[in-house]
């Protein structure tokens, strides 16, 4: 069976889709199948009942970091990125509330205000972008320059973390990603075009835009009632058969990473 190496997979879903699932199933292959280490990134608490499954491993092949903020998050990518060995897996669990985690860190260093009044300064921002005539700020947040407002910044910050992963040829990574349900109501001219949105399926993924060019496979999980199951849809897949509607196995019967390799006929573990 042919094989490609190093994985660069992107899983999105809205919440309960499977995405957390779907990465336990790889990750019970790589410590049963393979002498590599998992090196687990958490932005949230969606792993948290899936670790039982690893418990045999405990620190030596796999190693776990629950990441809250933003330094922690920075520090830990740090730490791990020094331990990397070749064919190693590194797993980025909801890296989109990465986006959120440094929009809170750079609002409280730069202008010491909260989440909150962050998003009204980005408002206004917007506001002035289309409506060059509109002064008035929706809070009285007096700023010199609003180009100040350094998105940048913020990106740069991220992206010295995901894209660094994704340009490290000797390890595999696999991230995750919300994708909620898109409004058109709220779609301006310029979001029609944004790469996050996944049209025929009705779903926009959330975090930083620029990251999804990192990957080679972005796959929508999502939960069928009809199927009473996990279903998988490959929205980019290079140089592999794409998923449609494929019905997502537990991991028991070998889970998500079975069904992948069975429609790509790509070994992702045993590369």
């Amino acid at each position: 069976m042919p094989t490609v190496t190093p994985e660069r997979m992107l899983l999105v879903g809205n919440t309960g889709a499977g995405k957390t699932y779907a990465v336990f199933s790889i990750i019970e292959a790589v410590l049963a199948k393979t002498n590599h280490k998992v090196w687990y990134i958490a932005c949230d608490n969606g792993a948290m009942r899936f670790l039982k499954r690893v418990e045999g491993y405990g620190n030596e092949r796999f190693e776990y970091k629950k990441c809250p903020d933003w330094i922690t998050l920075r520090d830990t990518y740090r730490s791990f990125r020094q331990q990397f060995k070749p064919g190693d897996w590194l797993i980025m669990d909801r890296i989109d509330l990465g986006w959120n985690f440094v929009r809170d860190y750079f609002a409280a260093r730069n202008f010491q205000v909260d989440e909150e009044e962050l998003d009204d300064m980005y408002m206004e921002k917007r506001i002035e972008d289309r409506a060059k005539d509109v002064q008035k700020a929706k809070k009285q947040i007096q700023l010199t320059d609003y180009s100040n407002l350094d998105w940048d910044v913020m990106n740069k910050n991220l992206r010295n973390i995901v894209v660094d992963a994704a340009e490290n040829d000797e390890i595999n990574l696999v991230a995750t990603e919300l994708a909620v349900g898109m409004d058109e109501r709220y779609k301006g001219d310029s979001q029609k075009t944004d790469p996050r949105d996944m049209d025929a399926y009705g779903m926009t993924i959330q975090g930083e835009k620029g990251i999804l060019g990192e990957f080679e496979t972005l796959i929508l999980l999502s939960w069928s009632s009809k199927k009473n199951a996990y279903v998988m849809d490959s929205i980019k897949d290079r140089e592999r058969v794409r998923a449609k509607g494929v019905t997502v196995h537990p991991i028991e019967q070998g889970g998500f990473l079975m069904d992948y390799i069975e429609t790509t006929n790509i070994d992702i573990i045993n590369a």
